[in-house]
């Protein structure tokens, strides 16, 4: 038994490594939720500056989508929406005691031509 272990030594170490590696990952993302979600949410550009999402490339969008982008923890989400985030007020927001959570608006010194704004006398930045 000893021998055999010797000779097939490497299989047996990769084997215990993967079981390991995937048992580790399935605790961490679907137990834990120990990671961060990057979304998109809907922004009014008449009352701050938003980014621009357009399919047409052209320079005429009529269907633009403008939006403001998040960055939070999923456990924290998973948290506030009682697990279904489908259909979650608390999805399109950060809640004040939200440990990890960014929102992100167009800055239009950073982003330049990504940025949209049409609030005060209807200026596109």
């Amino acid at each position: 038994m000893l021998n055999h272990l010797k000779n097939h030594f490497f299989f047996y170490a990769v084997t215990i490594l993967t079981i390991l590696a995937i048992v580790s990952s399935y605790y961490r993302f679907m137990v834990v939720h120990d990671y961060t979600i990057y979304d998109e949410f809907e922004c009014d550009p008449t009352e701050q500056h938003c980014f621009v999402y357009c399919e047409d490339e052209t320079t005429t969008c009529e269907d633009a989508w403008y939006y403001t982008e998040v960055e939070r923890y999923a456990a924290d989400l998973i948290r506030y929406c009682n697990g279904d985030t489908s259909d979650c007020d608390a999805a399109y927001a950060c809640e004040p005691d939200e440990t990890k959570c960014e929102v992100t608006q167009c800055d239009p010194s950073v982003h330049l031509d990504q940025c949209v704004y049409l609030g005060e006398d209807n200026q596109t930045n």
